[in-house]
């Protein structure tokens, strides 16, 4: 793997990040204070929020897919691809599904 496509892929990754931190991110997240409003569990239920995940989570879930079609292209045997797919993939379950489940 040449040091350009090391660069861009890692780029590509950076942006996967960037793309689910940002459309998973509720309105009211920012009334974080610690004090009477102390975590996403607290946002979640206590304030009314624009939920938008039934939109959201298969947009951002569409910008993985080139990773993993290059992952199974190399038949699953490059370890850097197989890491950074299952990394991502757990991202963007965490920020999406998963911390909100654990609110329940």
């Amino acid at each position: 793997m040449s040091k350009l496509s090391t660069v861009l892929i890692v780029g590509y990754v950076f942006f996967c990040m960037l793309l689910i931190y940002m459309m998973s991110y509720f309105e009211k997240e920012y009334y974080i204070d610690g004090i009477d409003i102390k975590n996403i569990c607290d946002v979640y239920n206590t304030l009314v929020v624009d939920d938008t995940r039934d939109f959201d989570a298969p947009v951002s879930l569409l910008f993985l897919f080139p990773l993993f079609y290059h992952a199974a292209k190399k038949r699953f045997k490059s370890f850097f691809f197989n890491a950074i797919s299952v990394v991502l993939l757990v991202y963007w379950a965490w920020r999406f599904f998963i911390r909100l489940i654990v609110c329940i």
